[in-house]
């Protein structure tokens, strides 16, 4: 009877330790990959509008503030595609290189060898054809914006955590007022 104790005892410690871990890594999880598409949101629209105007005033320019068309693909490739898309103004006005540069170092963005210096190490290969990345004043928003996203604190394309469960919220709310709306006729 003893020797059933002490191991009911051992099994219990054993998976409470294993379901404290576990949780902890989950835990550990969220934290590293939080993200936040409303903080993203938020940096696009702020460093767009920004870079535009420092843009203009390099380039001489005065193009306006291009239309953003979301579709059902992520929010940041529709601004992606309206600051990089060269066929909506002639001679491609987005491409000017000297202010691209200019913007780069203005605001402190890593030049291309030392991007290509990041990739090697992580691919852990040799990256032989390096075209530039710098092309277009897209790639310029995109680098501040995922800059301005780390600093605030968030994953640039991670997990949505408090959006994810204020919309939970939400449902609940929804399906309490409307039972129906749950799908499961054994619920009347």
């Amino acid at each position: 009877m003893t020797a059933l104790f002490i191991i009911g005892t051992l099994c219990l410690i054993v998976g409470t330790t294993n379901l404290i871990k576990v949780k902890a890594r989950a835990r550990a999880y969220r934290a590293v990959n939080r993200g936040s598409r409303v903080v993203e949101i938020e940096e696009w629209d702020k460093w767009s509008r920004l870079l535009l105007k420092e843009y203009n005033q390099l380039t001489g320019y005065e193009l306006p503030y291009p239309e953003i068309k979301f579709t059902s693909g992520s929010f940041d490739r529709a601004y992606y595609i309206a600051f990089s898309e060269p066929y909506e103004f002639e001679s491609n006005k987005w491409k000017d290189s000297n202010a691209l540069e200019i913007l780069r170092t203005r605001h402190n963005l890593p030049t291309d060898e030392e991007i290509y210096t990041l990739q090697e190490w992580m691919y852990k290969k040799k990256i032989i054809k390096r075209p530039t990345f710098y092309t277009c004043l897209a790639y310029v928003i995109n680098q501040c914006v995922y800059r301005a996203v780390h600093e605030r604190g968030y994953k640039y394309g991670g997990k949505d955590w408090e959006g994810q469960n204020a919309a939970r919220l939400k449902w609940e709310e929804i399906q309490d007022k409307h039972k129906w709306l749950k799908n499961d006729p054994t619920n009347r």
